[in-house]
């Protein structure tokens, strides 16, 4: 049972970190991700859950957007947020074998979702 209750938050967590990721790519800009807006979404969802880390990453260059010298920066970004939440272990003795060493009585779980940041029109050509 304990097993299935750590999937089940897993999968809780996974989709958190996605809605996240989600809220970052629509709100960020390449360098500067929208923190206080993800954190407000997170708090919503998952409240004992926090954001671990959250990366701004360059992916690709847009040749045609290069090429057409339509917008400054051509090259298109990834937002990476991680998510950490520590479970509670609720069945006995089972919670000997999968608690954290350093937080007795919880597992600590990791979420990690890339998201590509959306680049309005305006940035596209120009308007």
């Amino acid at each position: 049972m304990q097993i299935g209750h750590l999937a089940f938050t897993t999968i809780l967590l996974n989709h958190a970190a996605f809605e996240v990721a989600r809220v970052g790519s629509m709100t960020s800009r390449p360098g500067a991700p929208n923190e206080p807006q993800m954190e407000r979404i997170l708090r919503q969802m998952l409240p004992q859950a926090s954001i671990a880390d959250i990366d701004v990453e360059p992916t690709f260059l847009d040749r045609e957007v290069a090429e057409r010298g339509q917008r400054a920066d051509p090259m298109n970004y990834d937002i990476v947020v991680t998510l950490r939440y520590h479970m509670p272990l609720i069945f006995p003795i089972v919670n000997i074998l999968f608690q954290d060493p350093e937080h007795p009585g919880t597992r600590e779980l990791r979420a990690t979702v890339r998201m590509p940041i959306e680049r309005p029109l305006v940035d596209i050509v120009g308007f």
